[in-house]
């Protein structure tokens, strides 16, 4: 196995590395580096304004992380192309090595080709930190991590190529599943956009040290430096953030060899199981953390315990492939994948509720804020009939006719159908919307557009101290949808077990 992954490295080496556009945008990255440190540092030497310098630094240090992270995302979008000379080619797949060979040896390569392209923005690096105060071990500690954030990254894109190349393997036409590859980019632009969100709210001044920040590897220049206080324990936030962005790229790892159709039975039950386990984890530390330092008052508390839910079904959204909730197991017939056979739903729903019930336990213990008991109560019963919602919309209205073509495509119709429908409609969406009714000029308009809100099924999240009869009410609205989803497969003729 091992002089496999070295023969995978070394083909792909050859096929692009040796090729000049590779070494003209490592150096037309490397003069841009410079470019904008030696900015930096001329200007920290005749800029006497802290809050401009501070500024300077941030959009340097967030300019070279994106960068990076574009060079290497244009490598691993096209490392599973495999085209030879602009013609689409099967090569590495049709050699009887071994999907792990092939997976890994991929995987690695371009690990090394990050660490290059990290080597060469060092210098502008180490003059920005120079400039900053930054010791040269943390700006090494700082690539580390930075290269661990887009290692995460690489197994999403490598997961829809895999999709992508079998099904024209095997003939099938319009097939291609696509959004699983943006996934990890959308993630880490909506936590580039609360940071800064913020720190401006903040006047400059950061948000607190959660290891979710360092999923986007822009912020990790700015974050690696930093430590977690949990209680009487202060971890670095290097540390902590290794942990799970290892953690996190080996089950991406795993969700591409699946889907390369590798037999690896052990993982039908214990990748959900310990994806759920670092998944909740590293919510519930992240919620701690950011409730030590912004929770004072009871109401604070509710706030926060609430809006943990909507992180950790964002959470959820983008990391459906590690999880692999509704992946078909070896042998389940078509019919029954378009069913809510239970499966899938209670791990959904065992990860809901789980989040549910700990949040205001870890609000509490961060904080020392006690949250109304009957009130968190009648949250946990509106956030089961919302987990009864999601469940009627993640299956698949019409069951599909291949078995092999519905293994690959159905988890990802049902991936979509909980990004678009739930989070994107359910959540940000009705975030958006609020923010779009409180710059409405016409008073009599934003007081309408507020009262539809209220039609969201989500919307009780954004209501921490609401009367408790309206989270009775939401609980009722959600469980008539539910059931109205599910009578609505049963009138299209697909029966549910």
């Amino acid at each position: 196995m091992i002089e496999e992954i070295r023969a995978v490295m070394v083909f792909e080496y050859r096929r692009y590395m040796r090729a000049r556009v590779f070494w003209s945008l490592l150096l037309g990255s490397t003069a841009i580096g410079l470019i904008g440190a030696l900015a930096f540092y001329v200007g920290n030497e005749y800029v006497s304004d802290a809050l401009t310098m501070s500024l300077l630094l941030l959009a340097t240090l967030v300019g070279l992380g994106a960068l990076i992270l574009i060079q290497v995302l244009s490598l691993g979008d096209a490392l599973f192309d495999d085209a030879v000379d602009g013609r689409a080619l099967p090569d590495l797949w049709l050699t009887g090595m071994s999907p792990l060979s092939l997976i890994l040896g991929r995987w690695l390569f371009a690990g090394f080709y990050t660490l290059l392209t990290l080597v060469a923005v060092a210098p502008a690096l180490w003059l920005g930190a120079r400039a900053g105060g930054v010791s040269l071990m943390m700006l090494m500690g700082t690539l580390l991590l930075f290269w661990l954030s887009v290692m995460r990254l690489l197994p999403e894109m490598f997961l829809v190529k895999i999709r992508g190349r079998r099904a024209q393997l095997l003939g099938w036409t319009g097939s291609e599943v696509v959004g699983e590859g943006t996934a990890g980019l959308s993630l880490a632009f909506l936590l580039a956009v609360f940071y800064f969100w913020q720190a401006v709210l903040g006047g400059i001044s950061l948000p607190p040290a959660m290891p979710v920040l360092l999923f986007s590897p822009p912020l990790v220049m700015l974050e690696a430096h930093r430590a977690v206080s949990l209680g009487g324990l202060t971890l670095p936030m290097s540390w902590l953030g290794s942990v799970f962005l290892l953690g996190f790229a080996l089950l991406g790892l795993l969700a591409a060899l699946r889907a390369a159709d590798a037999r690896l039975l052990w993982a039908r039950f214990w990748q959900p199981l310990l994806g759920s386990v670092l998944l909740l984890t590293l919510w519930g530390i992240s919620l701690y953390a950011y409730a030590a330092e912004r929770v004072h008052a009871p109401l604070q508390a509710q706030a926060t315990a609430l809006s943990s839910l909507w992180l950790g079904w964002t959470l959820y959204a983008f990391f459906q492939n590690e999880l692999a909730f509704f992946a078909l197991w070896r042998g389940e017939p078509v019919q029954s994948a378009a069913h809510p056979t239970g499966r899938g739903a209670l791990w959904l729903t065992t990860l809901w509720m789980s989040m549910g019930v700990s949040a205001p336990l870890i609000v509490t213990a961060a904080s020392g804020v006690q949250l109304e008991p009957t009130r968190w109560g009648m949250i946990l019963l509106v956030l089961a009939c919302w987990c009864a919602f999601a469940s009627s919309l993640v299956f698949s209205r019409d069951p599909l006719q291949n078995d092999a073509l519905n293994r690959n495509t159905l988890p990802a119709l049902r991936h979509a159908a909980i990004e678009t429908v739930l989070l994107g409609g359910l959540v940000w969406g009705v975030l958006a919307a609020r923010w779009i009714v409180g710059i409405i000029p016409f008073p009599w308009l934003a007081n309408v557009a507020h009262t539809l809100l209220y039609l969201a099924p989500s919307y009780w999240v954004f209501l921490p101290d609401a009367p408790l009869w309206v989270y009775g009410v939401y609980a009722l609205y959600n469980a008539a949808l539910a059931l109205v989803m599910l009578y609505r497969r049963v009138m299209l003729g697909i029966s549910i077990r």
